[in-house]
């Protein structure tokens, strides 16, 4: 069954190509050879642009589940907040915190329900006291 592959595949008989391929489809920058200058290049770039801005996209979810950032660090709860897609609004409890990074106690809406993206998220940050 082997020699029947190689036969049929063109591998030789001795053994399998030394030269190494990728194994996935792509462009390599010796593919670019092809295409006739500056301009182009700029065409192809033109079209793959184009084939990306036509291909299919998934659309983004409008609403969201509210994280339960409580126990979070300010800096983290801003990090995670963000990608969701939610504006934060910080409400300092400490009046002369020290200078370290806050530690978020409480939140509204309740984690666990559904938003809108762009809704804000209000926090109530914990800083020690001086």
């Amino acid at each position: 069954m082997r020699a029947r592959h190689r036969r049929f595949s063109g591998a030789a008989a001795e053994g399998w190509p030394s030269q190494s391929f990728p194994s996935e489809p792509g462009w390599e920058p010796d593919d670019f050879d092809l295409v006739a200058g500056t301009r182009g290049m700029e065409a192809l770039g033109g079209l793959m642009a184009l084939m990306d801005w036509l291909a299919p996209h998934p659309r983004q979810q409008t609403r969201v589940v509210v994280p339960d950032v409580r126990g979070l660090f300010y800096v983290t709860c801003m990090q995670i907040v963000g990608r969701l897609g939610l504006r934060i609004r910080k409400i300092q409890l400490t009046e002369h915190p020290r200078p370290v990074e806050g530690l978020v106690v409480g939140q509204s809406p309740r984690p666990a329900t559904k938003a809108h993206r762009g809704t804000e998220l209000t926090v109530q940050v914990w800083h020690p006291p001086q």
